[in-house]
């Protein structure tokens, strides 16, 4: 099965995550860093796992990150991007059942989530909906994805603010067609199963294998959206989610649309303690340092780990393109187009068929007639010019002269003479009353 690769994220959240976990993952990167961050980050890891507080009436569990079986990894914490198990969700809910009085209290989730994969998700759904006491989703920034499917099993969705964002219900999943560069070195996948399983792995560098992994796409979309439908009875339609496309509603237009109930400033009356507040990104405020914990400033990290510094700043930067490369590509931009421009203008000149300048002069500023096209245009322009020539002459290549014969007193010229006229000097032997003799 490839249910376990299967993420339900916000896109955007989606796109950075995907290409940190994939980078730092990796042997190479894993092994020089590794023991610095168990020794920097495990006690947050051990934070991650504190979700829980009951407060002598009320639950609250904290959702912060994305969403996990076993919850974040080190990479994960240093990179910012937080996480919770929902292991450590489900023991929570396990505990404020046995917490919370049904009659007086109620469970928050205070929660700022992109989503998570789709393993063990149902199962937080469906301890939620098994609980006898009220509960109640707060949006702190996001609840999209995953976070939306668990959601849907509470009571009520409430936006903290109006700019929380609600929904992307959707799948997806990430993965890299290598077979080209495999290829290129020489190495062939080879994949056998049993006649009965030929799905099992399927190859997604072929239509057939995407369909396959599409399908099951879609098996799980068809569920997420009935957990959502039934979670909120008579508050969304499957019609509605559908039309949402997997995309995320600012509080405004989510509470329109039945995402969320609520938009209210008594959040902060139900607020969980400061602790389980959603924290901050890294970066913009210190956290009190805990009993235990280590924290380092970024000018200790240079000093004592400067290989590690460096290989996270080379990370950081693969690919980016800095100020001076953009005004050198900038500079040979702009030369390119005027050379280019130039030799357009030079194309447009060498087509001038003498009686057609206006023509040429007007095609060489437009900015766009090539050489090929200002040719087309002055030739037909040339056929329209001797056309209109040859009608003319046609027109009046048998003017009709009065004949004389010789002595009458007039003005005349042999015939030949006439025919050797140009059509001009025609009109002005004809104006001036000569007649002809044969």
């Amino acid at each position: 099965m490839l249910t376990d690769k299967f993420l339900l994220l916000s896109s955007s959240f989606a796109t950075t995550y995907l290409s940190h976990v994939e980078s730092f993952t990796s042997p190479a990167n894993a092994g020089r860093i590794d023991d610095f961050l168990k020794e920097h980050f495990e006690s947050k890891i051990a934070a991650a796992k504190d979700i829980y507080q009951f407060d002598g009436v009320n639950g609250h569990i904290r959702i912060n990150g994305p969403m996990s079986p076993e919850g974040p990894d080190l990479y994960d914490l240093f990179y910012g991007f937080g996480g919770v198990a929902y292991a450590d969700i489900l023991d929570s809910i396990a505990q404020a059942k046995q917490d919370i009085d049904p009659q007086n209290g109620q469970l928050y989730l205070h929660t700022n989530t992109p989503g998570g994969t789709v393993s063990m998700v149902d199962d937080v759904y469906q301890a939620l909906k098994s609980c006898t006491f009220k509960t109640v989703m707060i949006n702190k920034g996001m609840v999209a994805s995953g976070g939306m499917w668990i959601g849907a099993a509470c009571d009520r969705i409430v936006a903290s603010t109006p700019v929380a964002f609600t929904g992307s219900i959707g799948v997806v999943i990430s993965c890299y067609d290598v077979t080209g560069m495999l290829e290129k070195l020489g190495v062939k996948r080879v994949v056998i199963t049993n006649h009965e399983a030929s799905n099992k792995v399927p190859d997604i560098s072929t239509d057939e294998g995407q369909k396959v992994i599409q399908e099951e796409l879609n098996a799980i979309y068809s569920v997420f959206k009935d957990r959502v439908v039934k979670g909120r009875s008579g508050k969304i339609s499957a019609e509605t989610i559908d039309g949402l496309k997997g995309g995320v509603r600012v509080a405004a237009d989510a509470l329109a649309v039945g995402l969320i109930d609520a938009i209210t400033e008594t959040v902060g009356k139900i607020a969980a303690p400061a602790k389980y507040q959603t924290k901050a990104p890294a970066g913009v405020a210190r956290v009190a340092n805990q009993k235990g914990q280590k924290i380092m400033t970024l000018d200790q990290l240079r000093a004592e780990h400067p290989d590690l510094v460096a290989a996270i700043a080379a990370e950081a930067t693969e690919g980016m393109i800095t100020a001076t490369d953009l005004q050198t590509q900038l500079a040979t931009v702009k030369a390119e187009g005027a050379a280019a421009e130039r030799a357009r203008i030079q194309a447009v000149e060498d087509q001038l068929i003498p009686g057609h300048e206006v023509l040429i002069a007007g095609l060489k500023f437009d900015g766009k007639t090539s050489g090929p096209e200002a040719a087309a245009q002055v030739l037909a322009a040339e056929k329209g010019a001797r056309a209109k020539a040859l009608a003319d002459l046609s027109g009046e290549g048998n003017l009709v002269v009065p004949a004389a014969a010789l002595g009458d007193g007039a003005q005349t010229m042999k015939r030949s003479e006439f025919n050797a006229l140009d059509q001009p000097g025609r009109r002005t032997a004809i104006a001036a009353g000569v007649k002809i003799v044969d």
